[in-house]
């Protein structure tokens, strides 16, 4: 994940209690071939591919010290258009 890189939502303070957002891409893919998310939060995450719920997960982690989840969304991926949405929660406090 060397090219991977924490994300928020812009004008939010990311020093926030109890913030909740929503990302969502649309993508192309030419042709039906493996597809893995490796996906990190902060403190909660629901992901869904193509409206298929993926996983909800608590792959909490720190930007010096990167722990993720990994999915295989093979079965998900169509070809032509795609969509995938993440809902990301940050209580803003530690609860490791």
């Amino acid at each position: 994940m060397g090219a991977s890189q924490w994300i928020w939502c812009a004008g939010t303070d990311p020093e926030g209690y109890n913030q909740t957002v929503c990302f969502r891409k649309e993508f192309a893919v030419r042709r039906r071939q493996e597809a893995r998310l490796r996906i990190v939060a902060d403190s909660w995450y629901r992901v869904r591919l193509n409206g298929v719920w993926i996983h909800d997960g608590p792959a909490r982690a720190y930007p010096e010290e990167l722990v993720y989840d990994e999915h295989d969304c093979t079965a998900e991926l169509r070809r032509g258009k795609n969509r995938i949405e993440v809902i990301v929660r940050y209580f803003g406090c530690g609860t490791f």
